[in-house]
């Protein structure tokens, strides 16, 4: 089967043969790599909304789906009027965008980072 990523695993080996098997090894460790988490950050919410400015909240993957250390965010919003993208970069479950134009349609995505983007 898969081994997976960003696991720590213990394997002991031992010989078989038509008389029987023999002893195991002592145990060998190894981590597999960390790779991109498989799932999205969870409950995007907005909250102190005005018409120029809006604090988004989440939080972070499922741990069975980090794959790894989450190190960052990227939150990614889109003007659907003009399809600007504007890239946010942060370390927190939370962040504050400025700046938005009134009455315009925004939609918003948020990513998480390992060693790659999930």
């Amino acid at each position: 089967g898969m081994l997976k990523p960003f696991t720590i695993y213990r394997c002991a080996v031992a010989a078989y043969t038509s008389v029987g098997m023999g002893p195991f090894t002592t145990y060998l460790y190894f981590e597999t790599d960390e790779t991109a988490p498989s799932s999205a950050p969870e409950t995007l919410s907005f909250s102190d909304i005005t018409s120029t400015t809006l604090n988004l909240h989440w939080l972070p993957p499922l741990s069975n789906y980090h794959n790894g250390i989450i190190r960052s965010y990227i939150v990614k919003l889109t003007e659907t009027n003009t399809n600007i993208v504007t890239t946010y970069n942060t370390t927190e479950t939370t962040i504050t965008i400025s700046s938005l134009h009134p009455y315009y349609i925004y939609e918003c995505s948020v990513a998480a980072v390992t060693i790659d983007i999930g």
